[in-house]
């Protein structure tokens, strides 16, 4: 697959770990868990002998720091991503810059959610008035 992929101009494989978890019957508490750990390293190993850039995801906190140092650290992994913000896989060498790097996209994550949950709440109010319009129309 990835093989086929390079020639036909993918560049690039981002492994989603609640994903891979879902597939094979894990749950999330599993996510950092070795047989995720050792599944994902298979994807980015080959991923990587492929001449591809690997990034990864899926349920990334700071809980995950060791999961995605170890995979920097064998040179498997270029990025990590928080689902918002993607962050190249060295800020995981230094613990202290990992935390704030995810703590920081959580925020921007909330920040962004809290946003647009309040955009489309006005937009749903203003759009009861035409529902209810509509409603007597179709009734």
């Amino acid at each position: 697959i990835l093989k086929e992929g390079k020639q036909g101009g993918l560049d690039a494989v981002t492994l989603g770990r609640v994903d891979l978890i879902g597939s094979i019957g894990l749950s999330r508490a599993d996510v950092n868990g070795e047989r995720v750990f050792d599944l994902a390293k298979k994807v980015c190993q080959s991923t990587k002998e492929a001449g591809l850039i690997m990034t990864i995801g899926g349920n990334i906190e700071v809980e995950s720091h060791n999961f995605v140092k170890t995979l920097y650290g064998q040179g498997f992994l270029d990025f990590f991503e928080t689902r918002m913000i993607v962050f190249p896989a060295a800020v995981a060498s230094d613990y202290s810059r990992y935390k704030e790097a995810v703590r920081v996209a959580h925020q921007f994550e909330l920040f962004w959610l809290e946003a647009m949950n309040y955009h489309h709440g006005k937009l749903a109010e203003r759009n009861e008035t035409r529902l209810q319009m509509l409603r007597k129309r179709v009734e």
